[in-house]
């Protein structure tokens, strides 16, 4: 199975667009099918803010519903993203394979990362999931 350069729980950097220079965790990673090309990865990042969407209100069944503001998380291509070391130092990620298994490692300083972590999601996080649903 193929091991994701950057996993659930990492300390990244964004490199790229409007929120470059910003510094998060890692709270999801999303994966799209594009068709026959490859498929793109994206990342939910604690620090960046989300997307405000609107509903407009409706009658269905002859009940209705109000119209409300809802957020959706704003994702970033992990192409856009590097990884922190421990002294905020960006490192690329390299895979190698340890006693038969793939492993993640930090090129500058090779220091050998942990597996998916489970990340406590922040009280906001929670809080704007649990109203969308």
């Amino acid at each position: 199975m193929a091991k994701a350069r950057i996993q659930t729980g990492d300390t990244v950097k964004i490199i790229a667009g409007n929120y470059r220079g910003t510094t998060g965790q890692v709270l999801a990673i999303v994966k799209k099918l594009n068709g026959k090309k490859p498929t793109k990865f994206r990342a939910n990042i604690s620090t960046v803010p989300g997307i405000a969407k609107f509903r407009r209100a409706f009658k269905y069944n002859g009940q209705s519903y109000p119209g409300m503001m809802y957020q959706v998380p704003r994702l970033i291509d992990v192409s856009n993203l590097s990884q922190l070391t421990t002294d905020g130092v960006l490192s690329k990620v390299q895979i190698q394979t340890k006693d038969g298994k793939k492993v993640r490692v930090l090129k500058k300083t090779g220091i050998e990362l942990p597996s998916i972590k489970v990340v406590e999601k922040p009280a906001e996080v929670a809080q704007l999931e649990a109203a969308t649903n």
